[in-house]
């Protein structure tokens, strides 16, 4: 299981939005929670988020898994280029590519055992780095640029000159790239 919801209920103000809402994930599951404006949806992916903390219930989240959110008023904002703001998304891997580059400099500077040493500490890393996608990241950043429609110069155009609608797919993607275990859109 991924995710279990269990006997979650919220209320503000006295009102009361959810009462009693349980069900459960599993991997590969898809599903829709739907409903009329104000019937509680957003709140109710807010919680499983932990933006809101619900007054009775719990939520459970698989050990090791992920969320990713995609709020109905995320966007992006800021001077980047589209394809900048995506690299930033896979930071991790970007840190461990200086990591190797700069490793990779000092090993003309180096012999005997300090050469050993930082050769055993590059191979550790640079194996790392291969199995987090450190070899494919960049095209797949491109791939899903051009899956949500961003295509050729769009790559370097800055958000700031996005619609609305082009900072949502921006933060989609950012989404995609970052791989959650369990993908939460509401109302993209």
């Amino acid at each position: 299981m991924l995710l279990a919801v269990q006997n979650v209920s919220k209320s503000f103000n006295e009102v009361c939005i959810l009462k009693d809402i349980s069900f459960h994930i599993e991997d590969n599951d898809k599903m829709a929670i739907i409903g009329v404006n104000g019937a509680g949806k957003s709140t109710l992916l807010k919680i499983i988020t932990q933006e809101y903390d619900p007054d009775e219930g719990c939520i459970s989240l698989s050990k090791d898994k992920n969320i990713g959110y995609l709020s109905q008023e995320s966007t992006v904002e800021g001077s980047n280029s589209i394809y900048d703001e995506l690299l930033l998304s896979r930071k991790d891997l970007l840190d461990m590519e200086a990591r190797l580059r700069d490793m990779e400099s000092q090993m003309s500077l180096l012999d005997g055992q300090e050469l050993e040493t930082l050769m055993d500490s590059y191979t550790r890393l640079s194996h790392t780095f291969e199995i987090q996608g450190g070899l494919t990241f960049r095209s797949e950043i491109r791939g899903v640029l051009n899956g949500l429609g961003f295509i050729g110069g769009d790559l370097d155009r800055p958000i700031s000159t996005l619609s609305g609608g082009q900072k949502t797919r921006v933060a989609l993607s950012r989404l995609l790239i970052q791989k959650p275990d369990l993908l939460i859109l509401d109302e993209p």
